[in-house]
């Protein structure tokens, strides 16, 4: 992928699917949700909001792949930050790959937020999915983090940045699955409400 090309609209967007899945054992962006993998719904979510470019952090060939490895989520939006020229208008759109019921709508609600306050915008408790703005300060941010000069958490970010927080339409929405156990915890629980 040539990330010279990024374009540079009003929105971007990443999908973070680049982990180690560690603790899943198997890799997250390819379990398979109904008839499509996480990484392939990801994408379509992330395609029906206001983002004209959608990219895919994740360490192969053909797409963006991390500057600094081993940080975790910072390792994604370091990469994608750096790709992108700064700009008063430009926001870039951030989604796990490993949340499966997050929707479009959902993260269009986050992407009308950040317009309105001009900050990052997150949803109460999970610092992700998240909208931030792509500013200069906000780069030389996270390089500093990936040098290993500040913390690597993202709720420090968002406190240093004054993100704020909105709520979800559905808390259940903010799944994550992160191991074998939540993983089948997920299939049994919303099986039925995406169909297989």
């Amino acid at each position: 992928m040539n990330t010279s090309s990024f374009n540079r609209s009003v929105h971007c967007a990443v999908l973070l699917a680049g982990g180690l899945s560690s603790r899943m054992g198997d890799d997250k962006a390819l379990l398979k949700r109904g008839s499509e993998t996480l990484l392939d719904y990801g994408v379509r979510q992330l395609k029906a909001t206001k983002s004209n470019q959608v990219y895919i952090s994740r360490n192969e060939p053909g797409f963006l792949n991390d500057c600094y490895r081993n940080f975790g989520p910072i390792s994604g939006i370091h990469a994608c930050l750096m790709a992108l020229a700064e700009s008063e208008q430009q926001f870039l759109t951030i989604l796990p790959v490993d949340m499966p019921l997050m929707t479009s709508e959902q993260i269009v609600s986050l992407q009308d937020a950040a317009e309105q306050h001009q900050l990052p915008v997150y949803f109460e408790p999970s610092v992700l999915p998240a909208v931030i703005p792509v500013t200069v300060e906000i780069k030389q941010y996270f390089q500093t983090v990936v040098e290993g000069h500040e913390s690597a958490a993202l709720w420090r970010f968002m406190k240093k940045f004054n993100g704020v927080s909105i709520n979800c339409e559905n808390n259940n929405l903010l799944v994550n699955t992160n191991t074998p156990t939540e993983w089948q915890a997920f299939e049994q629980t919303y099986r039925g409400y995406y169909g297989t």
